[in-house]
């Protein structure tokens, strides 16, 4: 399994890539929500997108993932919805889309504590090169 960011902001993209480099994880890379379904169609991916997307959000990209895993019968992906909101509202929506984290990116100690732990609560390590 690797791991798919989808992500609209270059510099939240660009850190989320620079954290599973130098954890040594596989991943691909989708700028919107349309992306990361098709892109799982595909191929099985640990998905952290965020919740602000041009075309499909996050949260539709959530459950448009679990509808698919439903009718071919896939296992469940493990979901972390990124997003600027703070509210426990927003908390509830997203884990009420099927996602099974929500992180905060305005709570910077939360983020720091993501940005170390995310890759090995979701794929082990690969070994190729980058």
């Amino acid at each position: 399994s690797s791991l798919l960011f989808v992500e609209d902001s270059p510099i939240n993209l660009k850190i989320l890539v620079a954290s599973a480099k130098r954890l040594g994880y596989r991943f691909e890379t989708a700028m919107d929500g349309l992306q990361v379904v098709d892109a799982y169609r595909k191929e099985s991916f640990d998905a952290v997108m965020d919740i602000q997307m041009p075309k499909m959000d996050g949260m539709e990209a959530c459950r448009a993932i679990h509808q698919y895993e439903w009718d071919v019968r896939r296992k469940s992906t493990f979901i972390i919805i990124l997003t600027a909101l703070t509210s426990q509202d927003a908390e509830q929506m997203v884990l009420d889309s099927g996602a099974n984290r929500f992180f905060s990116t305005r709570n910077h100690l939360l983020m720091r504590s993501f940005r170390k732990e995310f890759c090995s609560s979701l794929v082990r390590p690969c070994t190729t090169e980058y």
